[in-house]
């Protein structure tokens, strides 16, 4: 895969190398702020996860740290390259936007 993702995921020993990362959030459709995600690393010669089961299991877990998952929505993102930062989601291209602060990490839940 291209350079960023391996600089940005070291690798040591006989392992895959990592071909993708995609990435599943649940977020408020008010004003972009993620409440959860999911990273899927996708190595290469090994089977994919079924996108849905990633999607069940995320919301699976919001719902047991607490989040009202009936007032956000899921958003899939293929191949993402940067898992370091922290994001929010533009609600109109629906894509993620990496913010230059971190996120607050207040503990209140919606």
């Amino acid at each position: 895969m291209g350079s960023d993702l391996e600089k940005s995921n070291a690798q040591v020993g006989n392992v895959p190398k990592l071909k993708s990362i995609d990435t599943i959030v649940l977020y408020d459709p008010e004003n972009g702020k993620i409440h959860h995600m999911h990273r899927v690393l996708n190595l290469e010669g090994c089977s994919p996860l079924d996108p849905q089961e990633v999607e069940k299991n995320l919301i699976l877990t919001a719902g047991k740290l607490g989040h009202n998952i009936e007032k956000l929505k899921i958003l899939h993102i293929e191949s993402l390259q940067d898992i370091s930062g922290s994001y929010r989601v533009d609600i109109e291209k629906k894509t993620l936007i990496r913010l230059s602060e971190p996120l607050d990490t207040d503990t209140k839940k919606y």
